[in-house]
C-alpha cells in the first residue's frame, strides 16, 4: 500500500472523528467498514465500530450504535456522524483506486497499544453480514468462543476452517502513536477524554516547546 499525502490526510480525518464520536474515556477502538459494488454497480456497505472504555477494570465493548441511548445523546444527530466517518472510509477507498491501488473490499482500523493500524482486506469472504460482525468480535475484540451460542461457534468454526487452505488476501499499514492529553471535545452534554498523536507530532511538539522557551529567554 503506497504512502501519500492525500492517503495521510485521511487517517487524520478518521481518528478525529473516532476521537470526537466516543463521549467517555478509552483505550482502544476497533472499527469494521465494507464498501462493496453488487449488481447493476448498486453499492452495498456497513459500517461499526466498538471501543473499550478505560479503567482499571475490565470493561466490555461498547459498539457504536450503543452509544446514543447509553449518554442519552441525539440518536438522529449522532447517526448523521456515523454516516460521515463512512462517508470518510468510503473517500479513502476512492483515493487508493485513484493512486493505482487494487481496489478492497473492507477495512479494519484500530487504534490500540498506542498504535494506528489499518488492515486492507481484499477477498470478499462468503459469509453474511451478520455472520461477519459474529468472526469481527472474535478476532478482534477477543470475545471467548464460550461466550457465543451454538450456532454461532459453528460460524465461527466454519470460517476458521475456510482460511486454512486459503488465506484472506490483506495488507497492513501501522504508525507508532502516543496518549497525550488534550482539551476535551462536547458531544452534546458528554466529553471525551483521549486523544493519541503521531509520534512525528510529539517532535514538532517539542521543537515548538523549544523555540518558546528561547523567545521568553529575551
Amino acid at each position: 500500500m503506497v504512502i501519500n499525502p492525500k492517503i495521510q490526510m485521511i487517517y487524520s480525518e478518521i481518528q478525529k472523528q473516532l476521537f470526537y464520536m466516543i463521549p467517555e474515556k478509552w483505550s482502544k477502538v476497533y472499527l469494521y467498514s465494507s464498501i462493496l459494488e453488487r449488481q447493476s454497480h448498486l453499492e452495498t456497505g456497513e459500517l461499526y465500530f466498538y471501543y473499550i472504555p478505560k479503567g482499571v477494570l475490565r470493561k466490555n465493548p461498547v459498539n457504536v450504535y450503543e452509544i446514543p441511548n447509553k449518554f442519552s445523546i441525539d440518536e438522529n444527530q449522532y447517526l448523521k456522524l456515523v454516516d460521515k466517518l463512512y462517508n470518510t472510509v468510503k473517500r479513502l477507498q476512492e483515493i487508493c483506486v485513484e493512486l493505482g491501488e487494487e481496489k478492497w473490499n473492507s477495512v479494519v482500523i484500530s487504534i490500540a497499544d498506542f498504535k494506528f493500524q489499518v488492515e486492507y482486506q481484499y477477498d470478499n469472504i462468503n459469509f453474511s453480514s451478520y455472520e461477519k460482525h459474529l468472526i469481527f468480535r472474535y478476532i478482534y475484540l477477543n470475545y471467548p468462543i464460550t461466550s457465543f451460542n451454538k450456532n454461532e461457534r459453528e460460524i465461527i468454526q466454519r470460517y476458521i476452517n475456510s482460511i486454512q487452505d486459503n488465506q484472506p488476501r490483506t495488507q497492513i499499514y501501522t504508525e507508532k502513536m502516543y496518549e497525550m492529553p488534550f482539551e476535551t471535545i462536547e458531544i452534546g452534554n458528554k466529553k471525551s477524554g483521549i486523544q493519541y498523536v503521531k509520534e512525528d507530532d510529539i517532535r514538532l511538539m517539542e521543537e515548538k516547546k523549544d523555540i518558546r522557551s528561547q523567545i521568553l529567554k529575551f
